[in-house]
């Protein structure tokens, strides 16, 4: 059978220290296909229909082009849109965001870009950063701004395989007392 849930509030008994059983198929018939759930929409508490082991690792029950948000009070709402980037786990619907809650301290970390983005403003990391961003065949593309990147006080690697094309009257790579490394394919139109 199929399951469609597109809103309400769901909250289950927690069973062994976690809530996976929220939603749940009987094993072999979710593996065979013949029992499917489809998730457009709806709260869920301690539980995430999108990243989920009710069937096995990273289960996913959200519907296509919808995606699962923490909430910060213990609930995931389901809601429309895509993940672009992706840090330690943590998934952002814009690399903005992504880049924006990276550590001022110089920690390294790597954002994956996880879809093609299209950007109308460029982006600045903060100051004493020390970012990676890698996506093999993703490509990150900044239409009508000033710059791309903007890097001042910081260390940015884009990595090989990344794409980052600059449109109209836009420039790349801006970079002021930082360090900036590249493998990625740069382009201009």
């Amino acid at each position: 059978g199929s399951v469609n849930i597109e809103g309400g509030y769901f909250e289950a008994t927690e069973y062994n220290g976690d809530y996976r059983y929220t939603i749940n198929c009987i094993d072999a018939n979710y593996k065979n296909g013949t029992a499917t759930v489809s998730v457009s929409g709806g709260t869920f508490y301690g539980f995430n229909p999108e990243e989920n082991a009710a069937e096995g690792t990273k289960t996913n029950f959200t519907a296509e082009g919808y995606i699962a948000k923490d909430n910060g009070d213990g609930t995931y709402g389901v809601k429309e849109g895509t993940f672009v980037a992706e840090v330690n786990g943590v998934k952002y619907e814009t690399l903005a965001e992504a880049i924006a809650a990276a550590p001022t301290d110089d920690t390294a970390i790597t954002i994956t870009v996880l879809n093609d983005v299209t950007m109308s403003s460029y982006i600045q990391p903060k100051s004493n950063t020390n970012i990676t961003i890698e996506g093999e065949g993703k490509t990150i593309t900044f239409q009508n701004t000033i710059y791309g990147f903007a890097v001042a006080n910081s260390k940015l690697i884009l990595g090989e395989g990344l794409n980052v094309v600059a449109e109209g009257n836009t420039t790349a790579l801006y970079v002021q007392n930082a360090t900036v490394v590249t493998s990625a394919n740069l382009s201009a139109s």
